[in-house]
């Protein structure tokens, strides 16, 4: 988070490289709508936030080798046994 007054801060100001950063002091407010994600993620579930954000892309690297290993295993099931039993298992 950043350590700055957020109050004296001009309405058009973006975030610069030279904001002092500091941990997360308050902790983090999840808010689930039907207009933007009305359902809880891993992240959120666990608390993924501020200093262990990195835990994320850990989840999303292991969901895309698994999904790079079934298609390659489920592929091979599919060539030798036909789609039906390799959508089966």
């Amino acid at each position: 988070m950043y350590d700055i007054d957020f109050k004296n801060l001009e309405s058009n100001t973006t975030p610069s490289a030279d904001w002092p950063i500091v941990d997360c002091r308050f902790g983090w407010e999840y808010v689930y709508s039907q207009e933007d994600i009305p359902y809880e993620s891993i992240a959120s579930q666990n608390d993924w936030v501020c200093e262990k954000q990195s835990l994320s892309t850990v989840a999303q690297s292991f969901f895309f080798v698994g999904a790079i290993v079934g298609g390659l295993l489920f592929g091979y099931i599919a060539d030798r046994s036909g789609r039906i039993p390799a959508l089966i298992g």
